[in-house]
């Protein structure tokens, strides 16, 4: 069946919110694909509010088919990734958001080299 939940900013941020009180957290797995009504101010403090987990070593997001996300979203989210020295792995989902550039993307490279102990990277941009 495929669902596409009216999840908006708001919503991601009680979640994010929910999460971070949660400081010995060291997995999270989210998928947000299809939620067409989330923004950039979601995503960005979704980012603030995983800068407060420091023992997370895997993180997986997934926002495939979310039209409204743009570099902003990925670089607030790569920009929280120097604050976990222990990640190892990172999944990153964001297939057919249109307004992603290459921008976005070589700021997510560079964020990503502040990871030591990454040993996993996946990024699905095509969809």
């Amino acid at each position: 069946m495929n669902r596409n939940w009216d999840i908006k900013g708001e919503g991601l941020k009680k979640i994010s919110e929910g999460l971070k009180t949660v400081t010995s957290l060291q997995k999270i797995n989210l998928n947000f694909s299809g939620c067409r009504n989330l923004t950039n101010e979601g995503l960005e403090q979704m980012g603030e509010h995983l800068k407060k987990l420091p023992s997370l070593n895997h993180l997986n997001l997934y926002f495939d088919y979310c039209p409204n996300l743009t570099d902003a979203s990925l670089n607030s989210l790569s920009e929280s990734l120097e604050s976990f020295p222990s990640l190892i792995h990172v999944g990153l989902g964001f297939a057919s958001c249109v307004k992603i550039t290459e921008e976005g993307l070589k700021n997510l490279s560079e964020d990503l080299k502040a990871c030591p102990s990454l040993s996993f990277i996946k990024i699905n941009l095509c969809g």
